[in-house]
């Protein structure tokens, strides 16, 4: 067995020390993070391990495929809804309850994204995990620029806390961006390039 062939595995072994000291560590800090801790570093952690997971085989085995795709369209979702939130704050559209947009459109992207990810299973493993992050991190970046151009009008509406939704928006857009950089080392590190072995199922 050679270094190469030894790397996934010894990677993934890494990330689950340091999930595990982040979790330690932040429960440390704060006894009251300690069931909010997982929430932010769990999901990233399955996120990682679905993209590196059986690196060699192709098609992507439907289990550690069908965890990345989910999660990426959960995340896309998620960006949608703090954009509809962002341009219905700056209009004043978000009178004390939740419009029917900021339920409808994130739900329709996590639907259309998850069929828009469905042939990444039969592309190389690396293509596939750099299509994922980038419609993530394109849905974060869309999202920042669209609240932060929103956030100077929401603050002039007559409103109690009025510009929160864009602030959270672009403080939630950041933290998707940087909840991404486990997956991007992943796919360039864990993730093999071109080829796949093993079963087609």
């Amino acid at each position: 067995m050679n270094l190469r062939s030894m790397l996934p595995g010894a990677a993934l072994a890494l990330w689950i020390l340091l999930f595990a000291l982040s979790w330690f560590f932040t429960a440390r800090a704060d006894d009251d993070l300690r069931w909010l801790a997982p929430a932010f570093f769990l999901p990233q952690f399955v996120f990682v391990a679905g993209l590196a997971g059986f690196p060699g085989r192709r098609p992507w085995p439907w289990l550690p495929f069908l965890t990345a795709t989910i999660l990426s369209s959960g995340v896309t979702g998620l960006n949608m809804l703090l954009l509809v939130g962002s341009v219905l704050e700056s209009l004043q559209s978000m009178d004390g309850t939740m419009p029917a947009g900021m339920i409808v459109a994130p739900l329709v992207t996590m639907a259309a994204s998850f069929f828009f990810f469905l042939p990444l299973r039969r592309s190389s493993r690396r293509r596939a995990a750099v299509v994922l992050l980038a419609s993530i991190c394109g849905g974060a970046l869309l999202t920042l620029l669209v609240a932060t151009s929103a956030l100077p009008m929401a603050e002039r509406q007559p409103a109690f806390l009025s510009g929160l939704f864009c602030r959270i928006s672009i403080a939630m857009a950041l933290v998707v961006i940087v909840w991404t950089v486990p997956g991007w080392i992943a796919a360039f590190t864990l993730v093999r390039a071109d080829h796949g072995t093993g079963s087609p199922g």
